[in-house]
């Protein structure tokens, strides 16, 4: 039954353009990217930020007793897993995401080690109850994040350009039109635009982007 789902799946991103550029990315496959195919309406999502929120990847998103939960929680659990994903294949040459994860991870443990985090540390002990024999509070109560927050947030940030530029691609092919204003430009520590990978799938795009400087 499960090869059967998996093969119903297989045909149902196979079917679109968008399927097919998704499952072209190594760490994504048929399940991943009709489940993103499934969850995501792409005429609603007018920036990729609106997908991080739906996807519960807005720290400020807050769900408060008593109301309604503000993210759709199947699509923060894909999220995870193409997180998890990329950290998998990070050393596989043809994983560009997990490169990025690398490169991101080095850089958020250079700045924990550094003591960046320190005022986030102490309002997390002020916020959660750990026990002072975990590894975590004695990460905390020195002003450091533990390794595996340092990691989930190398992840997250990896899944965040991946969305981008799935927002980026997606919303040109319904729209023809690239987005006037990239997410990875100047607000995901990028000065210069990092392009979605395998744009020559997608006929017309490669001009378009040309045309907006991106390229």
């Amino acid at each position: 039954m499960e090869d059967q789902i998996k093969r119903a799946l297989e045909i149902y991103s196979e079917q679109k353009l968008i399927g097919r550029w998704l499952t072209a990315h190594y760490g994504i496959g048929p399940v991943i990217a009709s489940g993103l195919m499934a969850h995501i309406d792409i005429h609603k999502a007018k920036t990729a930020g609106a997908i991080w929120r739906f996807g519960g990847m807005d720290p400020t998103s807050k769900w408060e007793r008593g109301e309604k939960r503000p993210w759709n929680a199947g699509l923060k659990t894909l999220f995870w897993k193409v997180g998890q994903s990329f950290m998998k294949f990070s050393g596989r040459p043809a994983c560009v995401y997990g490169h990025e994860y690398v490169r991101r991870k080095r850089m958020e443990v250079a700045r924990n080690e550094k003591g960046f985090n320190a005022e986030r540390a102490a309002q997390i002990l002020t916020e959660k109850n750990f026990k002072k024999t975990t590894e975590a509070y004695k990460a905390y109560s020195i002003g450091k994040l533990p390794p595996a927050h340092v990691d989930a947030q190398a992840r997250r940030y990896a899944v965040k350009i991946f969305i981008s530029h799935v927002h980026y691609v997606w919303r040109f092919i319904e729209l023809k039109k690239v987005p006037r204003d990239p997410y990875a430009i100047g607000k995901m520590d990028h000065q210069t635009f990092i392009p979605p990978q395998n744009i020559d799938m997608i006929p017309g795009l490669a001009k378009a982007m040309r045309k907006a400087g991106h390229i």
